[in-house]
């Protein structure tokens, strides 16, 4: 052998013996020794590549799942007290924990639990006649479809920080272009709760490891999507929900919320960049969606858009019983004829047009019943004005089924309405209903209701027809419930959700 080939040989022997040797007392308890012990590592320590050492840190070596990131599970020694091979019960995460986990699984496209931030402006009140009603029957639906939920309002923010918002926005409200022009001041305390509302939604989605947040207007979406960009969210999808007919800012503005044609076009401009920015779009009904699209000078609704309906309400068709039970437990006499209009007392609601009904009818035994949170004065005092101030009842509460069973006739004259909640479980009760044919109330009700325009005089008519003929209002039930029982169930709208953020 060539002196130089036998050198290279003994060199050779000599590496392979002392890694032979040294294999048993090698440190394994650093990242160099867990790459080692990895199922494919390479035993003669060969660099490892910039991927395979960072799929070696998380686990991931040879394309291994890790562990799900639902809790962080510890297992018993072989010989543990629990005997060999039982599994410790998970402890919950931290929230860094979480989060850590969270952005691992993000990272290498593992399947995660979806985590959903519902996320509206509302306070405990107005989720009585609001949003809330409409979202509570679907939480536990979409954690049995996959979605664990949690519902966010103006409620949960720290007193302390509203306080602090509020003093801001009183010195924002000295400046020369908002001083003494109260719609201006007015717009700016709604931006800026909703700003707040987004703001704190984000934080609490990067801190709890939220995957999706979905706010229930574009401004509160706005504060959304700008606090997740702060906090360095960037893997939460977010999205929203448009709840007025058309733009938003158009549905404030009848709502009270008086804007000038500048500001109109400015926040105009505002909803268009978040709803196309937005991971999907909700409206209702599909009259909205086509609505909005006009209103946002757009050829056609976007792919990302969707139409999707408030789910059937939890209320049983009325039956004699049930009527008799709920005037016994409401204190109304069996021979009253009560009329139930439900809705928070808002001049777009226009209850002021169904009292004069009411009144115009003449009938001593003529109850209305008003459900809603709100400045009652007005309108008790247009009910006295009018000798009918005795049979007018306003009631604030939160279970409205009695008042369904109990009443003889709903009626709804709102001059505009995107969905009309209350006008769906009118029709679930089985109660002749009278509606105005606005905004999404036609989609919604379809032949269930008797649609009319709302002004007072066709009102009247039509609530004194309904009055009168007892067989006109069983005629009206049984195409309320016909409407009804075709309407898709909470199961079936919460499967509609998951798909969406599925897919976003």
């Amino acid at each position: 052998m060539p002196a130089g080939a036998a050198r290279a040989h003994r060199r050779a022997a000599g590496t392979g013996s002392s890694a032979a040797a040294g294999a048993g007392t090698r440190r394994t308890d650093g990242p160099r020794g867990a790459e080692a012990q990895l199922p494919g590592a390479d035993r003669r320590r060969a660099p490892l590549g910039r991927r395979s050492r960072r799929e070696a840190r998380h686990g991931l070596a040879d394309r291994e799942p890790c562990e799900p990131a639902g809790a962080d599970v510890a297992r018993a020694p072989p010989a543990g007290p629990r005997g060999p091979g039982q599994r410790v019960e998970p402890r919950p995460l931290g929230r860094a924990t979480a989060r850590a986990l969270v952005a691992h699984g993000r990272r290498h496209r593992l399947p995660l639990t979806m985590r959903v931030l519902m996320v509206t402006r509302e306070s405990a009140e107005d989720r009585r006649y609001g949003l809330g009603r409409s979202l509570a029957p679907l939480m536990a639906p979409m954690a049995a479809a996959g979605a664990q939920v949690r519902y966010f309002c103006a409620d949960d923010l720290d007193p302390a920080a509203v306080q602090r918002r509020r003093d801001r926005t009183a010195r924002w409200e000295g400046w020369p272009m908002v001083a003494g022009r109260p719609n201006r001041v007015n717009l700016l305390r709604a931006w800026s709760e909703r700003m707040h509302v987004g703001f704190e939604a984000s934080r609490v989605a990067r801190l709890e490891a939220y995957t999706h947040v979905h706010a229930h207007d574009p401004w509160l979406a706005c504060g959304v999507a700008l606090g997740l960009r702060r906090h360095g969210a960037g893997g939460v999808h977010w999205g929203l929900t448009q709840h007025g007919f058309g733009s938003y800012s158009q549905a404030t503005h009848e709502d009270g919320l008086e804007q000038g044609p500048a500001a109109q076009a400015w926040l105009r401009r505002i909803e268009r960049f978040v709803s196309l920015r937005a991971r999907w779009v909700m409206a209702p009904t599909q009259a909205g969606l086509a609505q909005l699209a006009r209103d946002f000078a757009l050829s056609r609704v976007p792919a990302h858009w969707h139409c999707v309906p408030h789910a059937k309400p939890p209320l049983d068709p009325r039956t004699p019983a049930t009527r008799d039970g709920a005037r016994a437990a409401l204190g109304w006499s069996h021979d009253e004829l009560v009329v139930l209009a439900v809705g928070r007392l808002v001049p777009l609601k226009c209850f002021d047009r169904i009292i004069r009904a009411c009144a115009a009818q003449q009938v001593p035994r003529l109850r209305l019943q008003l459900l809603g949170g709100g400045d009652a004065s007005a309108l008790q005092a247009l009910a006295h004005s009018l000798g009918f101030g005795a049979q007018l009842h306003v009631t604030s509460t939160d279970d409205v089924t009695p008042f369904f069973h109990g009443a003889d006739v709903y009626m709804s004259a709102s001059s505009t309405e995107a969905f009309g909640l209350a006008n769906l479980e009118a029709l679930c009760a089985g109660l002749p209903a009278i509606c105005s044919a606005v905004g999404g109330v036609p989609e919604v009700t379809g032949d269930g209701a008797w649609l009319v325009p709302n002004d007072t005089d066709t009102l009247t008519r039509t609530l004194a027809a309904l009055l009168a003929d007892e067989s006109l209002r069983a005629h009206w039930t049984a195409r309320a419930l016909a409407r009804a029982a075709a309407w898709p169930a909470p199961e079936d709208i919460a499967r509609k959700y998951v798909a969406i953020y599925q897919a976003a």
